[in-house]
């Protein structure tokens, strides 16, 4: 059973002057790529899931790692959703 928890996710994100989209060094995908779009100094996905940890999201935002807590984003309601395993 999943609980579900209410909150904001705040990821640092920067777009650095090579053109490549980096979280914490890691390069994840040019700038100039279709799906993602630059407002000022923000960056979005227009389209589909977005996994950190896993290259198959089945949710809006999916985290996860070896350590706990693993985190899914409910793109309709807003939710996080946090694993019961995770909460103990």
């Amino acid at each position: 059973m999943r609980k579900r928890f209410s909150a904001i996710i705040t990821l640092s994100i920067t777009i650095v002057t090579f053109s490549f989209l980096t979280f914490d060094s890691i390069v994840l995908a040019k700038k100039d790529t279709a799906q993602w779009k630059k407002s000022g100094s923000d960056i979005y996905y227009i389209k589909g899931n977005v996994g950190i940890g896993t290259s198959t999201p089945s949710n809006r935002l999916e985290v996860e790692s070896d350590i706990n807590p693993q985190i899914l984003v409910s793109g309709e309601t807003g939710f996080v959703v946090i694993p019961e395993s995770c909460t103990k």
